[in-house]
This record gives C-alpha cells, structure tokens and sequence, in this order.
C-alpha cells in the first residue's frame, strides 16, 4: 500500500487466501469500491487488476521477445555460415600451390575435404565459443536491466546450463562444417 495523504492512497496490493477465488475477490472489490466511491462502471476512477492478468501480459511480451531473438539469431547464423564460406573460398585460391603439393605427395580428395572440413568447423567453433560469451553475458544482465529497470520486482534470472553450452557449441561446428562443404569440395577437385 502506498500511502499519499490522510486516507489516500496510490496502490493496494491484496492477497486471496485460495488461487481459485481471485476472480470473486476482484469483482467483490471492485463493486465495494464503486459503492464507496459512488461510481458506475464507466465513470470509475480506480483500476482492479489481478496478477495473473499481468502474468499473461508478460508472458506475451517473454514470446514476442523470443521470437524476435530467434529471428536476430537466425540471420546471424545465416551471415556467420556465409562469412565462413567465403574465408574457406579464400583459404582455397590462397593455397593453391599447397594443395597441389598434397595432391602431388598422395592426398586423396577424401584427406583433402577431411582437412578443409575440420578447418571450417574449428572456425564454427571459434564463433561459437565467442557467441555463448557474449550470450551468456547478455543473458546474466537482462534481468538486471530490463525487470529492475520497469519497477517489476521478483528474482528473475537466467539459467545457463552445460547442456545448453554443448548444444551452441555443437551447433556452431556442424554450421561450420556445413558451409564449409563446397569450398572444400572446391579444394577436393583441384588439379
């Protein structure tokens, strides 16, 4: 309860002894409020709101800012596989005379794509190494940030798992393998 002046206040807060009775609560509220204030519905000068109502409203802002995330992540994806794609395109004409040399001594195009591969998915690996520090970073101030900062208390913090590192790191090496395919083909059928 925040207290203004002799017999005003700004806010109440009130607790139901049950969950099932908020909604009982809230309308018998908000009737002994227009009564005593002597309002109707559409001149009333109060607001009654239930926490499950604020709880809904968050959870649709928590699945728009999902979803907007996932679609940033994806096109960093995209971009991240392109840019590995083209730094091994640039490995290749660069070493030309040592994959020849290869070829020269006895590497099959097999060894040849194996050593491109492996170099791709160390790059994916290096961006996913970097991408979970930034992530995990971001992740363990939002709640400082962004909650604290709109007055909303409660400890909301995020939970950064080991699975959940494997996993972005894994995922970051088959990406890099992925786009690293055709340029190693490339390499594979140089003569």
């Amino acid at each position: 309860t925040e207290k203004v002046g002799n017999n005003h206040y700004t806010s109440m807060v009130i607790k139901a002894s049950d969950a099932s009775m908020v909604e009982y609560v809230k309308a018998d509220i908000e009737q002994k409020l227009m009564s005593s204030r002597q309002v109707n519905p559409r001149t009333k000068d109060f607001t009654v709101i239930a926490s499950a109502l604020i709880r809904e409203q968050m959870s649709g802002v928590t699945q728009t800012l999902s979803l907007f995330l996932s679609a940033i992540a994806a096109v960093s994806l995209l971009v991240g596989a392109i840019g590995i794609a083209n730094t091994m395109f640039m490995s290749v004409m660069e070493r030309t005379k040592q994959i020849g040399l290869l070829k020269a001594i006895g590497a099959s195009e097999r060894e040849m794509m194996k050593l491109f591969l492996i170099e791709s998915g160390i790059f994916g690996l290096v961006g996913g190494i970097i991408g979970v520090l930034f992530g995990s970073a971001i992740s363990l101030l939002i709640p400082y940030l962004g909650i604290q900062a709109l007055g909303f208390g409660g400890d909301m913090r995020a939970t950064i798992t080991a699975d959940t590192i494997l996993f972005a790191l894994g995922f970051s090496v088959v990406i890099g393998i992925l786009s690293g395919i055709i340029p190693a083909r490339h390499a594979a059928k140089m003569r």
